[in-house]
């Protein structure tokens, strides 16, 4: 009786050990945190990109050039442009106020995105510097710096420039709060539309490198692009809800968690990735 006893206790806590490893690996599989805070570190630093390219190319009401305009209008909305051509290096600011501002793309701005630059945006070796004072988009704070250099032509002709940022997003009480800190090192290779000057909306980008940082919970994780991010600029013109990853494939790695790889799909302009861990895949909405 004593053996039989022993023999089903020993089944019983076997059995809760192994459940309970099953129900940890299934947890571990559905978790997507440190996924969602990488993508909204990313798509938040593209975005000051956007937002500055608009208001250094385009004149905000009498730009002929395709796209422009409407990226103007979009991203730019209420926002106060300043130009300061007799600094050296010179510096733009542009100033959405110091309350939420409705832009026509649907996004709350607010505060400045300040930018410094030493020479044209396609000049090689031209460094450009942004930084933030008290600047918000959708209520997310964005601090740090993004440093974007031209490092001119690459083997295959292409204009490639590298990108730095050193920054945090701290999250608003909605998003769940806390920050994330984010370090990103990645090389943009300017595939198509570079000779196409008075048309960005052909443009397209090849993205490789890593990233890491700290998710608003505490979480540390790393970032390599497996398979070179494909970026297309026509879909953000035909929606700015369309991020324009198109295509390629990044892994993420938690500490102490397996790897999440995310694959942006195989070149159809939407907003959905799918993200895949230990082999269990499912859909991912990127904004």
């Amino acid at each position: 009786m004593k053996s039989l006893i022993k023999i089903s206790l020993g089944t019983l806590v076997a059995g809760t050990i192994l459940f309970s490893a099953c129900r940890k690996q299934k947890e571990v599989d559905n978790d997507t945190t440190t996924a969602q805070d990488n993508n909204t570190a990313e798509r938040l630093y593209d975005e000051v990109k956007r937002i500055t390219d608009a208001a250094a190319d385009g004149s905000l009401s009498s730009s002929n050039m395709k796209g422009y305009q409407l990226r103007d209008t979009a991203v730019l909305g209420c926002a106060t442009v300043t130009h300061d051509t007799t600094t050296t290096p010179r510096t733009l600011t542009i100033d959405y106020g110091p309350t939420n501002c409705t832009c026509a793309d649907g996004r709350k701005r607010r505060g400045k995105i300040i930018v410094s630059y030493t020479g044209p945006y396609r000049a090689a070796g031209t460094v450009i510097t942004h930084t933030f004072d008290n600047f918000f988009i959708q209520d997310y704070q964005i601090l740090g710096t993004k440093t974007v250099t031209n490092g001119g032509l690459n083997t295959a002709g292409h204009m490639f420039f590298t990108i730095h940022v050193d920054g945090s997003v701290v999250k608003p009480t909605a998003a769940g709060g806390g920050t994330i800190h984010w370090t990103s090192d990645r090389v943009r290779e300017w595939t198509a539309g570079e000779s196409t000057i008075m048309n960005i909306a052909d443009d397209m980008y090849s993205i490789t490198g890593s990233a890491s940082g700290t998710t608003g919970t505490g979480t540390h994780f790393t970032v390599s692009i497996t398979s070179p991010i494909i970026v297309k600029l026509s879909c953000w013109f035909e929606s700015p809800s369309k991020p324009g990853l198109v295509q390629g494939t990044l892994q993420i790695t938690p500490d102490g968690k397996p790897v999440r790889t995310i694959d942006y799909g195989s070149g159809d302009c939407d907003n959905t990735a799918t993200i895949t861990v230990n082999g269990n895949s499912h859909p991912y909405t990127l904004w």
